[in-house]
């Protein structure tokens, strides 16, 4: 049996890719809003007093896990049980 296009089928086909584009068109928006919400939140690690470091490192953790661990050293070197190390 083949199917033969009647102008129902059409319709119904155009309005699936309609639907689907709108849908392509959602998430790429939502995508593009929590990117920028990961690079706001990024933004905001980096402007962070080193004085709150733990909150620091847990924030970057949350966003960045990679670059926690950097953040938090930082962070460290600059706590004062640190630098009295540093100087013996």
């Amino acid at each position: 049996a083949a199917m033969t296009i009647t102008p129902n089928a059409a319709r119904l086909r155009r309005k699936a890719e309609r639907d689907a584009r709108s849908e392509y068109l959602a998430a790429v928006e939502t995508f593009r809003v929590a990117m920028a919400a990961r690079r706001d939140a990024r933004r905001s690690i980096d402007a962070l007093p080193r004085l709150n470091w733990e909150v620091a490192a847990g924030l970057a953790m949350l966003v960045d896990p990679a670059r926690w661990v950097s953040i938090a050293k930082a962070a460290w070197r600059e706590t004062p049980q640190a630098q009295a190390e540093a100087a013996l």
